[in-house]
């Protein structure tokens, strides 16, 4: 068990998976990519992901690193939507000031609402 769930066996064994299934397509990707032999971050992105138990964190790290030993395993700070504005930011050709404002403001935008969700929750 990686014990992050020891009160709760069921759970413990829902995130071993997670753990497992993250790992098989990481060390997939890293292969199909040929990029066992370079140094590539592999960014744990989305809500479960980033929510994820340091413990889970050093188990996915540890099964990478059977496949690339100088992978960087990075947490997101971001929802999945920066990153995305991001890309197409790039695709623009846009410049270093636009890619900061724009991951300000939706971190920021992603903040408030959740915000505006929890209080919306309580009554």
């Amino acid at each position: 068990m990686l014990g992050v769930c020891d009160e709760d066996a069921v759970a413990g064994d829902i995130v071993q998976r997670l753990a497992a299934e993250v790992v098989a397509f990481v060390r997939a990707a890293i292969l199909r990519l040929d990029l066992a032999d370079a140094d590539p971050d592999v960014v744990l992105g989305g809500r479960l992901l980033r929510a994820a138990a340091p413990k889970v964190v050093e188990v996915i790290a540890r099964g990478v690193e059977e496949v690339a030993p100088r992978a960087r395993i990075v947490v997101s700070p971001s929802e999945p939507i920066v990153g995305a504005a991001l890309l197409g930011l790039d695709a623009l050709g846009a410049d270093g000031g636009a890619h900061e404002r724009a991951r300000a403001e939706l971190d920021a935008a992603v903040a408030e609402a959740r915000s505006v969700a929890a209080v919306d929750s309580l009554g």
